[in-house]
């Protein structure tokens, strides 16, 4: 939230007004689930596989090996996306380095682990 206040602060004080921001917090993000498509198996989305995000970065960017884990309420999920790594071992999965794909902002989560069995349970139960 620190992040949206004070790019909603600069954003007024170049001169864009409340109408066309909206309330001070909103710039905060609001996201949609995904798709089955992308959430559920056979996607590998959610067990780490980095998603393709169509945007012309440098090979070695680490947001191209992030997973998506929201995407823009719009409807394009590329228009404003939050993503993360998604590392396994053998008995653990851990979301870890947030990220909101165009913004530099440090997000303050996790890491969140998970037990492996019960995570992967849970993905081939929907």
């Amino acid at each position: 939230m620190p992040y949206a206040e004070e790019e909603f602060d600069q954003r007024i004080a170049e001169g864009e007004s409340i109408g066309d921001l909206g309330p001070r917090g909103v710039l905060a993000g609001d996201y949609h689930y995904l798709p089955p498509s992308i959430a559920l198996p056979p996607s590998q989305n959610f067990f780490g596989e980095p998603y393709n995000h169509g945007f012309v970065t440098k090979p070695d960017d680490p947001v191209n090996q992030k997973s998506l884990i929201l995407s823009c309420t719009c409807g394009v999920i590329e228009c404003w996306f939050l993503m993360a790594n998604i590392t396994l071992d053998s008995q653990s999965v851990i979301w870890s380095n947030f990220q909101q794909f165009h913004r530099y902002w440090i997000y303050d989560l996790g890491p969140f682990t998970f037990d492996r069995d019960q995570y992967t349970a849970a993905f081939y139960a929907a």
